[in-house]
């Protein structure tokens, strides 16, 4: 029989021709059928697939925020197990004193039968075979050393050093077979500064393990009508291989304080003072400007103590050595002991805010005047900075403010330095997400953390807690400073905003730039020697491949304004322009001719730029570990404590 289409109309039904009557009200009915099933499928059918299309739609928005909650507590859980690693895993009786030398005892007298598999034989060292005896091999082992930043990894032989004599002995050794030696902190460094020349014989040199070598062993304290105009009281005398974070500690549980710090307190004291590590006080310049003296291991295997200042506190100007050891980057000798000057321990305010980039050439020599700590930190894309301020308390508010928590900067360095500036704009269609990336730009750098500790709602804690917020990215990145005249700092400033604006969209979303200010310092090779120093540091993820070319972007800005490098950074400039801007540096090359005649201590990286006869240098901003940085930066969040910044 014919069957009317779904499509018919009524009155084609009726044209259709029918045998019967009973045909027909067939016909009629399938009709009548498919209209309902038409009906029931756009009322019924259609709404349904919309509802549960909707529905899963916000199943999946609404998984988001419970995938980035799992992430945070996997972070966060990643945090928790470093800073007990850092710490020192767990202290039971929460003395520093007891806990520093059980550390030490830990690393100084191990089981050494326990360690002969450690330790390599005379056949795997590449030493002539009668540099070792028995005895001595079993103090030397063969490391493959990384820094905490990915830009370099390198073999060396490594002995530990649990005391003075230790160094003494090592000394002698390298000089008696003709090799080089140098001491190693705890690899924060950029460049490769802890591997040591090779011989003539391209022989390997050796390398001092600073970390067993952090004991306290004097502390001073000044009677109270002593007390000295910046606030000294007390000067405490500690091994060079002790952690910073282990100073503080240990000072806090003596009642004192650093005046001044880092960002970071995961180096060695003899790091900090050998590279010129500064902070963000206008009173302070480097670490140095608070060294009183220290005690320096030398190429003959002498010892010659260094006074740094008078018994004022006052710079010896005027003394060779105390200028030259200020910041000597090791070529002078191994630094044994340092002697610190400390004040009673206080709390400080820390606050977050914001401002544009004009508004910051306006106002900051305000800020200067009326903070203790301050810097900045300059995003290029949205054209601000995050200023962060922290302040002494006055006696009222000592008594009135209770401690709350620093905020963290997790999620900057989760989102800016991971999603942000790779996923989004090292893509293919990077360019299409700049409205809503600019959008979470502005919160995640700024309005995020100055939610968490406004100007007129303060964080307050421990002063060495804030000075030294530990403001580092989790991630891998390369890092190139230089200091210039805070006489000029506007000048500069503005020039590296234009240097920015001419660059790449990609160059400005995935670089920052940290601003400090410090005081002149009386070092020859300190970046703030004779000057008031503003800090400029740029910062930028390791998993960019084109580094080098936005680095060298500032290169001419540097060299117009008489940059000078920090030595624990990356660095663009030759010996040449070294010289230019750093006018003691013949003086320097004096006192370690004196000092060190046949460059026991001398590094590849360091000789090219402070050597007597200088060459020209063309930086390689390396990446050994290349990748996804997301992918990189999950491993390390897994990983624990496989990253050496974090190992203890």
């Amino acid at each position: 029989s014919a069957r009317i289409p779904h499509s018919a109309s009524a009155a084609e039904a009726d044209d259709v021709h029918c045998n019967s009557p009973h045909q027909r009200e067939s016909l009629v009915w399938d009709f009548s059928m498919a209209r309902v099933r038409r009906l029931f499928h756009n009322i019924i059918v259609v709404p349904s697939q919309l509802i549960v299309g909707g529905l899963l739609l916000g199943i999946i928005l609404c998984m988001l925020p419970l995938l980035y909650i799992a992430l945070w507590l996997k972070y966060k859980s990643y945090v928790i197990q470093r800073e007990r690693v850092i710490r020192g895993l767990q202290r039971k009786d929460g003395n520093a004193l007891d806990d520093i030398e059980a550390q030490g005892d830990n690393v100084q007298r191990g089981s050494l039968e326990n360690r002969k598999s450690q330790f390599v034989t005379r056949d795997t060292l590449n030493v002539s075979a009668g540099c070792l005896t028995d005895d001595s091999k079993l103090f030397y082992e063969k490391r493959i050393l990384s820094n905490y930043s990915g830009t370099y990894q390198v073999e060396c032989i490594v002995r530990n050093v649990a005391d003075e004599k230790d160094i003494v002995e090592s000394i002698n050794f390298a000089r008696n077979h003709n090799l080089h030696i140098r001491a190693m902190g705890s690899l924060f460094s950029w460049p490769n500064i802890v591997e040591p020349s090779k011989s003539r014989n391209e022989e390997d040199g050796i390398v001092l393990d600073m970390k067993g070598y952090r004991q306290m062993t004097k502390l001073l304290i000044f009677p109270e009508e002593e007390t000295q105009s910046d606030g000294t009281c007390a000067l405490i005398t500690v091994q060079s291989g002790m952690k910073m974070w282990q100073l503080c500690d240990l000072l806090e549980e003596l009642g004192y304080a650093l005046p001044v710090l880092g960002n970071v307190t995961g180096q060695s004291v003899g790091g900090v003072v050998s590279t010129g590590t500064h902070g963000k006080n206008k009173r302070f310049g480097t670490i140095s400007s608070i060294v009183q003296s220290l005690r320096l291991v030398l190429a003959n295997g002498g010892i010659k103590n260094i006074a740094m200042r008078d018994k004022d506190g006052k710079p010896l100007t005027e003394d060779p050595y105390a200028c030259a050891a200020g910041v000597s980057m090791g070529l002078l000798g191994v630094i044994s002991t340092v002697t610190l000057r400390v004040v009673p321990k206080h709390r400080l305010s820390f606050a977050i805010d914001d401002m544009s980039f004009d508004e910051f050439i306006d106002s900051y020599e305000e800020l200067l005047e009326n903070t203790e700590h301050l810097s900045f930190i300059y995003f290029p894309f949205v054209d601000r900075l995050r200023v962060e301020l922290s302040k002494k308390l006055t006696e009222e508010e000592e008594k009135i403010l209770k401690d709350k928590a620093m905020p963290r900067n997790n999620r900057i360095k989760l989102f800016f330095a991971i999603i942000l500036n790779y996923v989004l704009f090292e893509s293919a269609y990077g360019r299409y997400f700049e409205p809503v990336v600019w959008l979470i730009t502005r919160y995640v750098t700024i309005c995020d953390l100055k939610w968490k500790a406004p100007p007129n709602n303060p964080a307050v804690d421990k002063s060495w807690k804030v000075i030294a917020n530990n403001v580092d990215f989790d991630i891998e990145h390369h890092e190139m400073e230089y200091g210039y005249d805070a006489v000029i700092a506007k000048n500069v400033l503005k020039t590296y905003r234009d240097v920015f604006r001419s660059l790449p969209a990609r160059f400005q979303y995935s670089s920052l730039l940290d601003i400090r200010f410090t005081a002149g310092d009386a070092s020859w090779l300190a970046t703030s020697s004779g000057r008031p120093t503003i800090w400029l540091d740029l910062i930028r993820p390791n998993a960019h491949t084109d580094t080098e070319v936005f680095m060298n972007s500032f290169k001419s800005t540097i060299i117009k304004y008489g940059g000078r490098p920090h030595f624990g950074k990356e660095n663009i400039i030759d010996h040449d322009e070294l010289q230019k801007c750093f006018p003691h540096l013949r003086d320097f090359i004096e006192v370690r001719d004196e000092l060190d005649p046949h460059k026991l201590f001398s590094n590849p990286y360091y000789e090219s730029l402070i050597g007597s006869a200088g060459r020209p240098i063309t930086y390689k901003f390396n990446s050994l570990r290349t990748g996804s940085v997301m992918r990189k930066s999950l491993n390390l969040m897994s990983a624990g404590t496989k990253n050496p910044r974090h190992t203890v």
